[in-house]
């Protein structure tokens, strides 16, 4: 944080202002998460009113897309790691938080052809049969506190191919959307990679209609169920989640602030890597960026299996070899991209 000694100028008086009625939401919010976890129940089965289909608007609060809205967000979804399913709902106006879907029947029911390759098995050429990043987070791998062995790694690849009914009981075609994912269970690390939703494969033709098992946290979820059902490995023992090459402009600006808040004058590399933590604003506005929230309700949505766990941190490190100046995104796919690796405990 800038020093605030001194004589303060009519610009940096608002701003101080500013950050003082943030941090007094940021108490608040944490505030009312202690307060429900210290009263929540202990049943992590299911969701209160399990649905066939999930509400497409998620949760009762609205957030802003800018960097404030994305920090409330952070606190809101920092609130939820900590309640049971009942719980969570009423911290959400009495809608639903725990998804619809937690059984691995509902891949298939729903149009989802499921592939799990394990490395060193997997050695084609196929783009959704070898990760995205490529070798770009061997740093991140290789960091002894939080150590992921690639070659115990495997890829997941689901694509909706599968005509399916719909809940109208009528047959419907795939949308071709695709998910494919690093699973890495001995070392509880998953890697979100390439991930194409259905309803960004049918935006432009709106050819086919979406399925209700459309959703990243859900998909993820079952890829990371099957991994460690091949391996032996309880699924509660997911630790790391990645996000790999993240470009997306409404994120990757998000970062950016964090990073400036932060005060780092540049995004970093892996060496000087960025350490935010849950307590911090930068942290929470990450945690409710899109792809800070897909991890989160990765975790949120899906205690029965995986327990209840938070993210209490989040690493940040930027493509190249010496990370990139700030004002070098928005150039592409060429372009540079930020990496994410948020660490998982138990609450």
């Amino acid at each position: 944080m800038a020093d605030i000694r001194g004589s303060l100028k009519p610009r940096s008086f608002r701003r101080l202002l500013a950050w003082l009625l943030f941090q007094t939401l940021l108490t608040g919010g944490l505030c009312l998460a202690l307060a429900a976890e210290a009263g929540r129940p202990d049943d992590l089965s299911s969701p209160p009113n399990p649905l066939t289909k999930r509400a497409k608007e998620q949760f009762t609060q609205k957030f802003a897309p800018d960097y404030a809205g994305r920090a409330k967000k952070g606190v809101f979804l920092r609130s939820l790691f900590a309640l049971d399913p009942r719980a969570a709902a009423a911290r959400n106006g009495g809608r639903d938080v725990a998804s619809p879907f937690q059984d691995r029947a509902d891949v298939e029911r729903w149009g989802w052809n499921a592939e799990l390759d394990w490395l060193p098995e997997n050695e084609d050429e196929d783009p959704f049969e070898t990760p995205g990043f490529g070798n770009e987070l061997d740093e991140a791998f290789n960091d002894p506190e939080h150590k992921v062995n690639w070659g115990k790694s495997g890829i997941a690849w689901y694509s909706h191919s599968i005509e399916y009914t719909g809940s109208d009981g009528q047959l419907k075609e795939p949308t071709e959307g695709s998910y494919s994912n690093v699973v890495n269970p001995q070392d509880g690390a998953f890697v979100f990679d390439m991930n194409y939703s259905p309803r960004s494969k049918n935006t432009a033709t709106k050819k086919f209609p979406i399925p209700d098992l459309e959703f990243l946290s859900d998909i993820s979820y079952f890829q990371w169920l099957q991994a460690c059902e091949e391996k032996g490995v309880s699924p509660d023992r997911i630790s790391l989640i990645f996000r790999a090459r993240v470009s997306y402009k409404p994120t990757f600006d998000i970062i950016i602030r964090a990073l400036k808040e932060a005060g780092r004058k540049k995004v970093p590399s892996w060496k000087d890597r960025a350490t935010l933590t849950m307590s911090t604003i930068p942290g929470l506005a990450i945690l409710g960026s899109t792809h800070g929230s897909g991890a989160a309700m990765f975790l949120i949505q899906h205690k029965a299996k995986l327990g209840l766990k938070r993210i209490s941190e989040v690493v940040v490190w930027g493509s190249g070899s010496d990370g990139f100046e700030f004002g070098s995104e928005g150039k592409g796919e060429e372009g540079p991209y930020v990496h994410l690796r948020f660490t998982v405990e138990k609450v």
